[in-house]
């Protein structure tokens, strides 16, 4: 076991779940080690993405207009579309705003009154148009805010499962610790996102319990290789779907397949070593 473990220290990966340590790269998993946070956190569909990039004309827009888009929006979930919309239309409103007030005082004015003792009145319009952008943005910090303790939550599932894997490593072959193994894996790939700053040190850990798994059992080898082997038909086929997606017409359905391939591709696993720099 020492032997092992000097082994995968020379690689550059060392493993300390409960210190709570690991580094970044792995040798013989490159193709692997890719950090979860530069997948999109989410994807639209088709409808989404049109929403996303269809230009609002807002020059004939009144208050009330503008009024009304903010309540639409704020029944809305595209956050990325959203903010888009309101980071252009909160401007406009502002300035008719202004327009109104900068009236308002020159007839104050008029009649009279002086500057120092103008107090310009919001009408409904305004109050409900400053109500529903707090709304908005009350909204979208709940919504990051649960994205984020998602994303810790399956930090603490990946580090329960890394634990798991160290334990079979560790333990004895049995007649089910293949399968369990397997299971392992399955219950990897399952959970979602991590944050970032713990996303390579968790494949790091994860890829080298890995070969150590294949390494410590030997009678797994073939198995190992023919799972190798199927790894490598499966990357071969979605680089065959990938190279398709040149006669898709619509790029942005062609990006979205084209991540959906990726993200497939990268759970795939090892392929035979000398088949690794092709794939």
């Amino acid at each position: 076991m020492e032997n092992e473990k000097e082994n995968i220290e020379e690689n550059g990966v060392i493993i300390g779940l409960k210190e709570g340590h690991g580094t970044a790269d792995h040798a013989s998993h490159q193709e692997e080690v890719h950090g979860e946070h530069d997948l999109p956190e989410h994807t639209h569909d088709e409808h989404e993405e049109d929403e996303l990039h269809k230009s609002v004309d807002f020059s004939s827009f009144s208050k009330k207009d503008f009024v009304q888009l903010l309540k639409d929006l704020s029944a809305q979930n595209n956050f990325r579309h959203i903010d888009e919309l309101v980071k252009e239309a909160k401007p406009l409103y502002d300035e008719i705003r202004q327009k109104e007030r900068a009236a308002a005082l020159e007839r104050f004015k008029a009649e009279g009154g002086i500057e120092e003792d103008f107090e310009y009145k919001q009408d409904e319009h305004d109050i409900a148009f400053d109500a529903t952008l707090r709304l908005i943005r009350d909204r979208r910090t709940n919504h990051y805010k649960a994205l984020e303790e998602e994303k810790n939550e399956n930090y603490r599932k990946k580090i329960e499962i890394l634990e798991k894997l160290r334990a079979l490593v560790d333990g004895e072959d049995t007649e089910h610790g293949f399968q369990q193994f397997k299971e392992l894996q399955k219950e990897w790939r399952a959970v979602g996102a991590v944050p970032a700053i713990h996303a390579k040190s968790l494949w790091a850990n994860y890829n080298a319990l890995v070969d150590l798994f294949y390494d410590r059992r030997s009678i797994y080898f073939e198995l190992k290789e023919l799972d190798r082997k199927k790894n490598l038909a499966a990357k071969l086929e979605l680089c065959t779907r990938a190279e398709r997606l040149l006669e898709v017409e619509k790029i942005r359905a062609a990006v979205r397949a084209l991540n959906e391939l990726h993200n497939e591709f990268k759970h795939i696993g090892p392929v035979p070593l000398e088949e690794k720099e092709h794939v």
